[in-house]
């Protein structure tokens, strides 16, 4: 018995990524699958798809990747390990971003129907830019949850998603000459973000429904540490009537006159005279 379930499951896997395709398809885009093959058998079922290419209606963007794998155990189909890595290409409207991911690993978890939890892990990003030049991130973190798909105690049922990002170690082109140096030792938040179900329609009238329907970001805690200069906090961001963004954040800032000076050098800012050691700007 447990044999059929394997073999039916895995064929209705593949049916179920041809049927994916085919309405992808239908709207115009352009999906190249190779032929997906399930294996593993008895305690996993493992998905292969080698080299796949998808394209959106009118070629207006392409994204070539390398072969792409996903996991998961027969008695626990809606949690589903993921991994891509290698070189991804992805083109818009003539032009090339080409990311190289030395590790590309993924979790996705089913919660009655949607997906409830999305996971990314990545190591090792370099992507090139137009210029020549390259930007590196040595790790990458990023966390996606829908509280609601979860049971209640785990979130405000108000709170349309949660996010956290963590990056360690991103190092932009030395041609950028940023005025802080071009290493950046870490970017991390955790935020709650409601009001998202009001997004429909073009940007601004998006905006507008949720800024009206009392859309907000509550950045629960964001850390920054940049050279010498680093910023931890918290606060809460939405629009105003005239969709600018507003908010109230409460941080605690270390080099400042560093920064200050940096700046300065930079020719971001003008130093017009010094009170208390500081330069006034």
């Amino acid at each position: 018995g447990y044999t059929i379930y394997w073999h039916s499951t895995a064929q209705e896997i593949r049916a179920g990524i041809d049927r994916w395709a085919e309405e992808r398809r239908a709207k115009g885009w352009t999906v190249k699958l190779g032929s997906p093959s399930v294996k593993g058998f008895p305690l996993r079922l493992d998905l292969f798809i080698r080299t796949p290419i998808l394209a959106g209606p009118g070629n207006q963007w392409r994204w070539e990747m390398p072969n792409v794998s996903a996991s998961a155990q027969p008695w626990a189909l809606t949690n589903i390990e993921m991994s891509v890595p290698g070189v991804h290409t992805l083109k818009t409207e003539g032009h090339a971003v080409v990311f190289t991911l030395a590790r590309a690993n993924g979790e996705l978890q089913i919660r009655s129907g949607k997906p409830g939890f999305v996971a990314v892990r990545l190591a090792g990003l370099e992507w090139a830019h137009r210029d020549g030049v390259t930007t590196s991130i040595d790790k990458l973190a990023l966390q996606v949850e829908n509280p609601a798909s979860h049971n209640a105690q785990f979130g405000n049922p108000t709170t349309d998603i949660m996010v956290s990002l963590d990056a360690e170690k991103v190092a932009f082109p030395e041609a950028w000459k940023l005025p802080l140096g071009n290493d950046l030792s870490r970017l991390s938040f955790d935020a709650a973000v409601a009001g998202l179900s009001q997004l429909s329609g073009t940007l601004p009238e998006a905006l507008s429904r949720w800024s009206d329907a009392g859309g907000a970001i509550e950045l629960r805690r964001f850390v920054l540490k940049w050279e010498a200069f680093s910023l931890r906090g918290e606060g809460t961001i939405a629009l105003d009537e005239n969709l600018q963004p507003q908010g109230a954040i409460t941080a605690e800032i270390d080099g400042v006159e560093k920064l200050s000076e940096a700046l300065i050098a930079a020719g971001v800012i003008n130093g017009v005279g010094h009170w208390g050691g500081y330069r006034n700007f």
